[in-house]
Protein backbone atom coordinates (compact mmCIF):
# COMPACT_ATOMS: atom_id res chain seq x y z
CA UNK A 1 0.00 0.00 0.00
CA UNK A 2 2.58 2.45 0.56
CA UNK A 3 4.82 1.50 -2.17
CA UNK A 4 1.96 2.54 -4.62
CA UNK A 5 1.17 5.64 -2.66
CA UNK A 6 4.93 6.45 -3.01
CA UNK A 7 4.29 5.38 -6.85
CA UNK A 8 1.36 7.66 -6.74
CA UNK A 9 3.11 10.83 -5.43
CA UNK A 10 5.72 10.46 -7.91
CA UNK A 11 3.96 10.20 -10.66
CA UNK A 12 1.71 13.48 -9.86
CA UNK A 13 5.29 15.20 -8.80
CA UNK A 14 6.68 14.19 -12.27
CA UNK A 15 3.04 15.65 -14.34
CA UNK A 16 3.31 18.50 -12.47
CA UNK A 17 7.21 19.45 -13.10
CA UNK A 18 6.73 18.59 -17.18
CA UNK A 19 3.72 20.88 -16.94
CA UNK A 20 5.55 23.51 -15.22
CA UNK A 21 8.20 23.13 -17.80
CA UNK A 22 5.43 23.41 -21.00
CA UNK A 23 4.50 26.22 -19.70
CA UNK A 24 7.41 28.01 -18.63
CA UNK A 25 8.72 27.18 -22.24
CA UNK A 26 5.65 28.53 -24.01
CA UNK A 27 5.90 31.74 -22.60
CA UNK A 28 9.42 32.07 -23.51
CA UNK A 29 8.50 31.20 -27.30
CA UNK A 30 6.32 33.97 -26.84
CA UNK A 31 9.34 36.51 -26.10
CA UNK A 32 11.65 34.78 -28.63
CA UNK A 33 8.32 35.53 -31.36
CA UNK A 34 7.63 38.86 -29.41
CA UNK A 35 11.09 40.16 -29.86
CA UNK A 36 11.91 38.75 -33.59
CA UNK A 37 8.52 40.38 -34.69
CA UNK A 38 9.87 43.96 -33.34
CA UNK A 39 13.29 43.41 -34.57
CA UNK A 40 11.87 43.21 -37.95
CA UNK A 41 9.08 45.55 -38.06
CA UNK A 42 6.17 43.57 -36.95
CA UNK A 43 3.54 43.80 -34.79
CA UNK A 44 2.49 39.94 -33.57
CA UNK A 45 -1.67 39.75 -33.72
CA UNK A 46 -1.54 35.97 -33.32
CA UNK A 47 0.48 32.73 -32.10
CA UNK A 48 -0.16 29.21 -32.13
CA UNK A 49 1.55 26.20 -31.49
CA UNK A 50 1.88 23.67 -34.30
CA UNK A 51 2.04 20.82 -34.12
CA UNK A 52 2.97 19.50 -37.06
CA UNK A 53 5.40 22.21 -37.90
CA UNK A 54 4.30 23.03 -41.18
CA UNK A 55 6.55 23.99 -43.79
CA UNK A 56 9.21 23.02 -41.58
CA UNK A 57 7.90 19.19 -41.09
CA UNK A 58 11.02 17.71 -42.82
CA UNK A 59 13.76 20.07 -41.18
CA UNK A 60 12.49 20.34 -37.74
CA UNK A 61 14.42 18.57 -34.83
CA UNK A 62 12.56 17.21 -31.62
CA UNK A 63 14.54 20.41 -29.96
CA UNK A 64 12.84 23.29 -32.24
CA UNK A 65 9.68 24.24 -31.87
CA UNK A 66 7.21 25.75 -34.67
CA UNK A 67 4.21 28.57 -34.07
CA UNK A 68 1.60 29.79 -36.99
CA UNK A 69 2.15 33.46 -36.76
CA UNK A 70 0.03 36.07 -37.88
CA UNK A 71 1.63 39.81 -37.81
CA UNK A 72 1.17 43.77 -39.51
CA UNK A 73 4.02 45.15 -41.04
CA UNK A 74 4.69 48.92 -40.65
CA UNK A 75 2.87 49.08 -44.14
CA UNK A 76 0.15 48.10 -42.34
CA UNK A 77 -0.47 44.38 -44.43
CA UNK A 78 -1.58 41.59 -42.35
CA UNK A 79 1.25 38.59 -42.77
CA UNK A 80 0.82 34.81 -41.97
CA UNK A 81 3.34 31.92 -41.78
CA UNK A 82 5.03 30.16 -39.80
CA UNK A 83 8.30 30.24 -37.76
CA UNK A 84 10.60 27.92 -36.29
CA UNK A 85 12.43 28.80 -33.34
CA UNK A 86 15.38 27.31 -31.28
CA UNK A 87 18.53 25.73 -31.98
CA UNK A 88 18.76 21.87 -33.09
CA UNK A 89 21.01 20.55 -30.14
CA UNK A 90 20.28 23.71 -27.02
CA UNK A 91 16.35 23.87 -28.52
CA UNK A 92 14.93 27.20 -26.37
CA UNK A 93 17.20 26.88 -23.62
CA UNK A 94 19.76 29.53 -23.02
CA UNK A 95 19.18 33.78 -22.93
CA UNK A 96 16.07 35.05 -25.33
CA UNK A 97 18.86 36.61 -27.54
CA UNK A 98 20.35 34.15 -28.26
CA UNK A 99 17.61 32.00 -29.51
CA UNK A 100 17.27 31.41 -33.46
CA UNK A 101 14.28 32.08 -35.49
CA UNK A 102 13.68 31.25 -39.18
CA UNK A 103 10.28 32.44 -40.65
CA UNK A 104 8.68 30.69 -43.89
CA UNK A 105 5.55 32.97 -45.13
CA UNK A 106 2.67 32.15 -47.11
CA UNK A 107 2.19 33.04 -50.40
CA UNK A 108 -0.16 36.03 -50.79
Amino acid sequence: MLNELLAFLVLILCGGFLLLFVIKSDKKCERVILNWAAGNGYELLERNYSIFGGPFWLKRAGSLLVYRIKVRGRDGLKRSGHVMIGKVWSGVLGPVENIRVVASWNNR
